[in-house]
């Protein structure tokens, strides 16, 4: 086991990548922040991980360990060496979008919509933030950018999706002017289900192949009675490749045994979306009924250059090295996204609240008191 005073992460270059190299099948757990992992496909056969572009911990397993609050498995791992080198990368990482934006929504943020384009309901961003000067119309990374809500034009979308710009008390306290996403009901007229998405296309130049987010995340108080143990979950924010061959997602969902809400950081497959690996963190805040600060720093690679760092309230949700894409590149991400199974939207409207926030590969980190 790690003592009470090991890190559970090695930060280097601006990454903080939590201890990884997990051979296919296996879970482990690290006494801080990390709960559990598994894979579900062999990704990445090497025990040499590297956190950032250098540097790496090597892992093995131990006896089991004892049972702990917010740890679900009994499979325990030792740090054996932390090695100075790993092997090279197989291929060179995007370089990403160089540009930054920071927004709070303020005077000048305009919303549109919802409006009808090619038989379903979108929705639009647009006007200058006048405490930033970052504009929503072009200065956001990207081909084309909007809301997608997956709702016919034959349906009445105020029964269905509620969007809007408020004033609300911000995460200092103070007056500030966000952002409400809201799935009202159950819906499919499209064949998928109805989302409240605010969704960044890629461009030619894959500007969004690598980069990181911040936004303040405002999570409905009553989010626990809505997610049940069983069948339930809520999307916050997804990155889609091209052709639907792969998919990164950050979800909430209940714990069985606890009934504790936690992060599930996951990669998947098409066809039918086969589980390539799954990160689940017991630990980690959930701002449910308060502002919290989400981060994610995503690296889109095939190989081991694959990066997907998340964290809440500068606390490390997943730390992922390996396999963040199929063979092609990325085509969306789904920037603010509130997305529920049916078993939640079933016992009320799922939303959430977004404010002050940031893109930009450059960006460091945040910093919380």
């Amino acid at each position: 086991m790690l003592d009470a005073g090991a890190p559970a992460a090695l930060r280097r270059g601006g990454w903080e990548s939590v201890v990884g190299g997990v051979r296919t099948g296996e879970a482990f757990h690290v006494k801080h922040g990390l709960a559990r992992r598994r894979r579900s496909r062999g990704a990445n056969p090497h025990w040499c991980k590297r956190s950032g572009w250098g540097g790496g911990l090597l892992l093995a397993q131990s006896q089991p360990a004892p049972q702990a609050p917010g740890v679900l498995h009994r499979a325990s791992l030792v740090v054996l060496f932390i090695l100075a080198s790993c092997r090279p990368p197989a291929a060179t990482p995007p370089v990403g979008w160089q540009g930054t934006f920071s927004s709070g929504f303020e005077a000048g943020t305009t919303l549109s919509g919802p409006e009808v384009v090619d038989s379903r309901f979108v929705g639009q961003l647009g006007g200058r933030d006048s405490e930033t000067g970052a504009s929503w119309g072009d200065g956001l990374p990207g081909a084309r950018r909007g809301f997608f809500y997956l709702v016919a034009s034959s349906e009445d979308i105020g029964a269905i999706i509620e969007t809007r710009l408020e004033t609300v008390p911000g995460r200092s306290g103070a007056p500030s002017r966000a952002l409400y996403q809201a799935v009202l009901a159950d819906h499919q007229s499209t064949g998928s289900r109805a989302r409240n998405m605010f969704v960044l296309l890629n461009d030619d130049a894959d500007a969004l192949g690598r980069g990181y987010v911040r936004h303040a995340l405002f999570l409905q108080p009553d989010l626990e009675d809505q997610l049940l143990p069983r069948g339930a979950w809520r999307q916050v924010i997804e990155w889609w490749e091209t052709g639907n061959a792969y998919r990164l997602g950050i979800n909430l969902q209940r714990d069985e045994a606890t009934g504790a809400l936690f992060w599930s950081v996951h990669g998947d497959f098409w066809p039918n979306w086969q589980r390539d690996w799954t990160i689940e963190n017991l630990t980690a805040p959930v701002p449910v009924g308060r502002w919290g600060l989400f981060e994610a720093r995503c690296v889109h690679a095939a190989g081991d250059d694959g990066r997907l760092q998340v964290k809440v309230d500068c606390v490390v949700v997943a730390g992922h090295v390996g396999r963040t894409r199929a063979a092609g590149r990325l085509d969306a991400l789904h920037l603010f996204k509130v997305y529920a199974a049916a078993e939640s939207l079933a016992r009320g409207p799922a939303w959430q609240r977004i404010d002050d926030v940031a893109l930009g590969d450059s960006l460091p980190d945040a910093t919380c008191p």
